[in-house]
């Protein structure tokens, strides 16, 4: 508009006696004439409540003292910090992003969307308002049992998948001592390599193997006061 271009137009009033030397000048304008313009579009953030008032009382009275060698660099940037900051506090920052929303074609944010994106600012003006939309007690309770019942559940599950696998293993390592008596192969009559008060140790072949089976001989079966075996031996007897 013709304010923001009046700023930039007349060298001897403006610039010229903040010390500005005039290409310094000259190159400012062509920025600020570009950034102005509509193809870049980057007018909108003039559009900020507060910000006609922060160009004029801060930054231009900031950089006029800077530019005179009345302040330096860093006291300029902390000034013209602060200058915003009390621009927003002045106009209030909520009250700040619904114009320009407006101003951009937008819809205003809702109360929720407020309390979402801005609660700080929302209970400073009233810190009940946004209550409404906090997780009900209930809910909480309910998040709060799915995030300890969760990990339970993944450790009782980890658990049975281990003791399955240990269990699974054993069985595996035990079926190798368990004997198919019906595997065992007996000469006929059957050799017997030994003899004891209690058994018998007879030759035999286990898948391809020799092997000695030893056989409990029942108390009715053994030897007697003379030392003759009673009984005879069984290879389909217990081994």
């Amino acid at each position: 508009d013709a304010w923001r271009y009046s700023q930039l137009a007349d060298y001897e009033r403006n610039f010229q006696q903040g010390g500005w030397s005039y290409d310094a000048w000259n190159e400012h304008q062509k920025v600020m004439l570009w950034a102005l313009g509509n193809d870049v579009n980057s007018a909108l953030t003039l559009r900020l409540p507060g910000v006609l008032t922060y160009t004029r009382d801060v930054i231009l009275d900031k950089f006029q003292d800077y530019m005179s060698g009345s302040i330096s660099m860093e006291e300029l940037k902390p000034a013209v910090a602060q200058g915003w900051i009390d621009a927003t506090t002045t106009q209030g920052k909520l009250n700040q992003v619904q114009i320009y929303r407006a101003s951009l074609g937008l819809d205003p944010l809702t109360e929720f969307d407020l309390c979402r994106l801005h609660r700080e600012d929302m209970d400073m003006e009233d810190n009940t308002l946004c209550t409404k939309y906090d997780p009900k007690d209930s809910d909480s309770s309910r998040t709060i049992l799915i995030a300890v019942l969760i990990p339970v559940l993944a450790v009782i599950f980890a658990g049975t998948v281990i003791w399955l696998y240990l269990a699974r293993k054993r069985r595996h390592a035990d079926a190798i001592w368990m004997i198919d008596t019906g595997e065992l192969k007996f000469d006929d009559p059957p050799e017997i390599a030994g003899r004891g008060t209690f058994g018998l140790v007879v030759k035999a072949e286990y898948r391809g193997t020799d092997v000695a089976v030893k056989r409990v001989i029942p108390p009715k079966d053994r030897m007697n006061r003379s030392g003759v075996l009673l009984g005879s031996f069984d290879k389909n007897g217990p081994a």
